[in-house]
């Protein structure tokens, strides 16, 4: 429908932060625009999640503004005419709950909330108060047949629920003398409402009501006692703590009746911003401004290698990931995720479950950085637009450069730092002879493709290398594995004797992950990543195809170059690549990193790499 949407959450936490506002499938983050949270809980909950902090305001709970002075409908003797009690003598009231999130056993919580209220039952007699036992909202029954008939046999006992109730919960609670359960979100209420309220935990779990220092009494001693109090005080028994607590956790600073209010008034500001600032962009455009996701992935690969897991969840906060063949689940999907596909083809059957359901993509692809082993990812380059090698249309890379950008100061020092680290070993001895390398490809490489050139553009190349100077040395660098893909060349040792004839080419094995040995004058490519880190050790590089660092002046391109608008340096196109468009993981740690952490130190002495390595490998 393209509106802004805006979640105010019903319900709180109240028994396991971890669990609140998840999914089956996973996903624990909201998916709107904005989200109008209670308190600082659950701010705190959705920020650690992921969730946009500029995105997310408290404004207290709507919920509670009831509670704020409450004027009741019924008078003493109309109430308790309803059920049958005496007017004159106090009555207390007790909150079932299903227990179906508390512990393991569904079974186990309602056999000891139902001793809880036999207990109950007991003491009431024994102080000579009536009691109304009011049954949460489901069909399933908390009171056996013992305990009800003890009820319905009594003129001092009551059941309230569970499918239609003789009163609301509010004008329950306004007339009761004190408020009894094992976990209700009444006890807070009641406490709200200035009641006594008691907590009766009669079976082990976390109870978030320990943090207001509610009452607590586990057994039918303690609750002969506090009750006893809680009649004889008439008013909450919290501690000023316990309240500061709640006011800052579950509201705006105060329970002042005034949440809906500030609700209303948000939601008047949000539907009158322009669209473009009311709603968030798409999850993929949010992850290439530097956020997390904390949603479900659609997988473009059935079959994703084991070593993507971690880095996918730990770098995009990805929750889950879900399969295209998986309906169900791929249903739930907040965005498709496109994972290296430079060396495969693209899945039909992925695309068109995406299109189907209308979801954004994000380009994923190997990084800059290797990890060394085929078992592990170092490094992602990812994109919203576009694989960053894809030529044919403006990915969110281009467009950077394309836009305003400039390094500061810190930015230039940091890349001035790190080009010395990018080196994979020292130059050879020079000769006076000028030193011409070709990069080869890998035959399935869709970057060539993409790059807008083909299978023929590197006997071309290889060509214009041996014409451009019949005294330099030549040399051919076989493509370099990405992931566990044996490369099969396209400049195969057959296809260069053909092509050089009688002339010398010296054949290199490309260093790990497509680096490049130092000491060459000139670089040949059509669409390898390694060029750049050439121009930035002072080789003149020459493109036969578009690779991401053609066209913005620093090579020399033999092809016309589409979407590139004005100049820039070596320095800030590795900037934009390495450093904003790339993520990095510690395969030795399984956390996160920056890029410094995944490069050796600098040789001694050294300044910039000397036509060095564009993929380097974990030490």
């Amino acid at each position: 429908m393209k509106i802004p949407t805006i979640l105010v959450p019903h319900e709180s936490v109240f028994i396991d932060e971890e669990r609140y506002y998840v999914a089956r499938s996973g996903a624990n983050m909201p998916a709107t625009d904005h989200v109008l949270a209670w308190g600082q809980m659950q701010r705190r909950i959705f920020l650690e999640r992921g969730y946009r902090p500029d995105r997310l305001l408290v404004t207290g709970s709507p919920k509670f503004d009831i509670f704020h002075r409450y004027q009741p409908t019924l008078d003493r003797d109309a109430y308790a005419s309803i059920f049958a009690l005496d007017p004159s003598l106090p009555i207390v009231l007790f909150a079932g709950q299903p227990l179906d999130s508390q512990v393991d056993s569904q079974d186990y919580a309602l056999d000891r909330q139902s001793q809880a209220i036999e207990d109950l039952l007991d003491v009431a007699r024994e102080l000579g108060v009536q009691v109304i036992i009011r049954q949460p909202p489901a069909k399933r029954t908390i009171i056996d047949q013992k305990t009800r008939l003890k009820i319905e046999t009594s003129v001092d006992f009551a059941i309230d629920g569970p499918v239609k109730f003789l009163v609301s919960p509010e004008e329950a609670l306004y007339h009761a003398a004190a408020v009894l359960s094992v976990n209700s979100t009444m006890l807070f209420e009641a406490v709200l409402m200035g009641r006594p309220s008691i907590s009766m935990p009669y079976f082990k779990f976390e109870q978030i009501w320990q943090k207001l220092d509610i009452a607590r009494a586990p057994d039918k001693d303690t609750l002969l006692r506090l009750l006893a109090e809680a009649l004889a005080k008439g008013k909450p028994m919290v501690s000023e703590q316990g309240m500061g607590w709640a006011r800052r956790e579950l509201a705006a600073g105060a329970f002042d009746g005034a949440a809906a209010a500030r609700v209303c008034a948000e939601m008047t500001r949000i539907a009158a911003l322009p669209r473009r600032e009311a709603m968030r962009p798409g999850i993929p455009e949010e992850l290439v401004e530097g956020h997390t996701s904390g949603a479900i992935a659609l997988l473009s690969n059935d079959a994703l290698p084991a070593r993507w897991a971690a880095p996918l969840r730990r770098l995009f906060g990805v929750k889950a990931l879900a399969l295209p063949k998986e309906m169900r689940k791929a249903a739930g999907a907040d965005y498709g995720m496109r994972i290296d596909q430079r060396f495969q083809t693209v899945d039909p059957y992925y695309q068109s479950v995406r299109r189907l359901l209308g979801r954004p993509e994000l380009f994923v692809d190997h990084g800059f950085v290797a990890s060394g082993t085929p078992k592990a990812v170092a490094s992602l380059i990812y994109d919203d637009r576009a694989s960053y090698y894809d030529a044919t249309r403006e990915s969110r890379l281009v467009a950077r450069l394309n836009g305003e950008m400039t390094l500061d100061p810190a930015e230039r020092d940091r890349v001035a730092a790190l080009l010395p680290r990018l080196s994979v070993g020292p130059a050879p001895l020079r000769t006076s002879a000028r030193r011409i390398l070709v990069v080869d490809q890998a035959q399935n490489d869709r970057a060539v493709a993409l790059g807008g050139a083909s299978v023929d553009s590197f006997a071309t190349m290889l060509k214009v290398a041996l014409e451009a100077d019949p005294s330099a040395e030549i040399g051919v660098m076989a493509p370099a594995a990405i992931g566990s893909l044996p490369p099969a060349p396209i400049l195969t040792p057959e296809r260069i004797a053909e092509i050089a004839g009688a002339r010398k080419v010296t054949m290199l094995a490309a260093p790990e992950r497509s680096g490049l040995p130092a000491g060459w004058d000139v670089v040949h490519v059509v669409s390898a990543d390694v060029g750049l880190i050439a121009a930035l050790g002072g080789a003149e590089v020459v493109c036969h195809g578009t690779p991401f660092y053609a066209g913005w002046g620093f090579t020399t391109d033999r092809r016309a170059v589409p979407f590139r608008r004005r100049a820039r340096t070596a320095e800030e196109v590795f900037h934009v690549a390495w450093i904003v468009s790339s993520r990095y993981f510690d395969p030795r740690t399984g956390e996160p990193c920056a890029l410094e952490t995944l490069l050796p130190p600098a040789e001694a002495g050294s300044s910039a790499p000397a036509a060095a390595a564009a993929r380097t490998a974990v030490p």
